[in-house]
């Protein structure tokens, strides 16, 4: 996903999620997404 969240990805039709809502509400967290991510990009 790189430095876009995955709320932003899912409005933008870059990731399309299918599937249970309960499953997708859950997304980030079965993800494993790190908590670093929400630091702001410091490299080009």
């Amino acid at each position: 996903m790189g430095y876009t969240s995955l709320g932003r990805a899912k409005k933008d039709d870059k990731l399309v999620v299918t599937g249970s809502r309960e499953l997708e509400a859950s997304l980030e967290t079965w993800l494993g997404l790190s908590s670093f991510a929400k630091l702001e990009k410091h490299v080009a």
